[in-house]
């Protein structure tokens, strides 16, 4: 789905925020807190050009697989998107990695990465302070 070609009032994360709320059965505080994170360090000129849907879809997809993370585990995940943030088809690898911050985290994995011979094109390294109840839901 293609967003209108038309102006917004809204400022770009505004609508992807909106986008978000909307795809949420329950807590849709927590799953706007969470793509807010998510998308805060994203530059501008690339959320104008994000199709809002796609990324809904891609942070209830990202909160889901968080959320489902136990506490106490490291979880890295690789995907191909069909789709890029902007609508468009995408030739990439997208990894992403759940779990406690911990130090050299981000630069070993992007070590890892450079040493089989891929070349990385963005880096977006939200950190998140969670608290989670004893079942382990944030």
């Amino acid at each position: 789905m293609q967003d209108e070609a038309v102006p917004h009032d809204d400022a770009p994360d505004d609508r992807i925020l909106a986008a978000v709320a909307r795809r949420a059965d329950a807590n849709p505080d927590l799953l706007v807190e969470f793509a807010r994170g998510a998308i805060r360090r994203v530059p501008g000129a690339l959320l104008a050009r994000t199709n809002r849907e796609v990324a809904a879809d891609w942070m209830l997809d990202a909160f889901t697989w968080f959320h489902d993370t136990p506490a106490d585990h490291l979880s890295v995940r690789l995907h191909n998107p069909e789709v890029a943030l902007d609508g468009r088809s995408t030739p990439g690898t997208i990894v992403e990695v759940a779990g406690v911050d911990r130090p050299f985290l981000l630069s070993t994995v992007s070590r890892t990465i450079e040493h089989v011979g891929e070349s990385i094109l963005r880096h977006v390294h939200p950190i998140y302070g969670t608290q989670r109840d004893a079942d382990g839901h944030l």
